[in-house]
């Protein structure tokens, strides 16, 4: 069941396109906006195009609630999650990326190649896990792990077309195989994992995980364009759009 979709861009991207050619904004400051609409519109088209996926999965799946683009903020805690999955036995932070060439890991260094040689990138892979403590957190500060699973898991959604080396971590995968990713996943879990898996599914009903979930969406807070202006610094430009 898909209980919130994607937040959509196009409102915000309108309004950047509009200050990156407005007269009272400098020309560094219209450059910085110009690179921001590019990374929202990349970032916009992935998670739209991981989300197809992800729903032809579960969307129809009873015992699994979908949350797509959800920016938490709970007390002092926030967190951006591109994909989350509720399910009975175990929840999973989806994050979705974008690669246009070869994605290469070595020794947990992450870059990708180009035409000017290789390019060093943030491990994706430590920011889902880092997710994860956050999101945790934030269970725990909203009293909802007796409706949830115990377990949160992670992994990474590339698109389809991006070249996989052998040598990459398991958890990094194409975005169109992710629901034999997480059946086969369930599948193999281990003895610890299956104790978790079976006192989560004795104590856990798909009421209960639809009310957690509909829960955590009250606690979303859209990236609109005030929160863009205010990354680039510029948080006095959303006057200029009146």
């Amino acid at each position: 069941m898909v209980i919130k979709e994607i937040d959509d861009r196009t409102k915000v991207i309108k309004d950047l396109k509009i200050l990156s050619n407005h007269p009272r904004i400098y020309d560094s400051v219209k450059d910085r906006i110009k690179k921001e609409i590019y990374r929202i519109e990349r970032g916009y088209q992935n998670e739209k195009n991981a989300a197809y996926y992800i729903n032809h999965y579960f969307a129809s799946r009873k015992n699994w609630m979908v949350i797509h683009d959800i920016r938490l903020e709970v007390n002092n805690l926030s967190v951006q999650i591109d994909h989350l999955l509720l399910g009975r036995t175990r929840n999973y932070i989806l994050e979705s990326k974008y690669f246009s060439s070869v994605l290469v890991c070595n020794n947990e260094n992450f870059s990708i190649k180009t035409s000017k040689g290789y390019i060093g990138i943030p491990n994706p892979m430590l920011q889902a896990e880092r997710q994860i403590d956050t999101l945790i957190k934030i269970i725990n500060e909203l009293n909802l792990y007796a409706d949830m699973a115990l377990t949160i898991d992670c992994c990474v959604l590339v698109s389809p077309g991006t070249h996989l080396p052998k040598k990459l971590p398991e958890k990094i995968i194409k975005a169109d195989v992710v629901g034999n990713y997480i059946d086969r996943d369930l599948e193999e879990t281990g003895i610890g994992g299956f104790i978790k898996d079976t006192f989560s599914i004795l104590t856990t009903k798909k009421d209960d995980i639809e009310k957690a979930a509909r829960k955590l969406i009250k606690y979303h807070r859209p990236w609109d364009t005030a929160v863009y202006l205010k990354r680039l610094g510029i948080a006095w430009a959303e006057k200029l759009l009146n």
